[in-house]
């Protein structure tokens, strides 16, 4: 399955994408039922009742066998989709993560805890945010472009306070390129004359 491929290793630093991606392929691998819909429910076995004829019994009980019949196909189908999607999932996992995850019987579950790791932390989404900024180079086009990308992404969290809390130490080590103090110059000019 080149599908597989496609998912990347969820690290701690890319669940948006590895979450978009794992969607993606179990749907086009036709493997998402357990992901979607709850596991079934199988049905009650009847009992018979004291004063209960066995005409009325008898229907009770065809009700039930139809019943049952319909539940250990789907349940069938479904057990399928979970044992698939579990491995996928973990398979696309690093270990550390992994391990740090307690096993869970259904997919959604399993999903349900990764998510709950992932959202709501701002220091994940910070760490995401900074990493796309310190790595993001320019390709090309506009550069007006570029530069309005760029911060909007520093903008995107807490005004910028939680991605300067995040990248001002490692940002200060690094030594700019030649030219990049002209280009600064130029970028606060812009900066300026845009309102930002």
């Amino acid at each position: 399955m080149n599908l597989l491929n496609a998912i990347p290793e969820l690290d701690g630093r890319n669940y948006g994408k590895w979450y978009q991606k794992l969607e993606i392929t179990l749907a086009m691998a036709n493997i998402d039922l357990a992901i979607n819909t709850p596991q079934p429910q199988e049905p009650e076995k009847p009992m018979r009742a004291q004063n209960e004829t066995d005409a009325a019994f008898a229907a009770r009980q065809k009700k039930y066998d139809e019943e049952k019949t319909l539940y250990d196909i789907e349940m069938a189908s479904w057990a399928d989709s979970n044992r698939k999607c579990l491995m996928i999932i973990k398979g696309s996992i690093s270990d550390p993560i992994r391990m740090a995850i307690t096993a869970c019987p259904t997919a959604a579950e399993y999903l349900q805890k990764i998510k709950s790791q992932f959202t709501g932390s701002s220091k994940a989404y910070a760490a995401t945010l900074a990493e796309q900024l310190i790595t993001k180079k320019y390709t090309g086009g506009a550069i007006i472009d570029h530069i309005l990308e760029m911060s909007h992404m520093a903008k995107a969290t807490d005004n910028g306070h939680a991605f300067a809390r995040t990248v001002s130490c490692p940002a200060c080590f690094q030594v700019p390129p030649k030219g990049v103090c002209d280009f600064s110059h130029q970028l606060q000019h812009l900066s300026r004359k845009l309102g930002h």
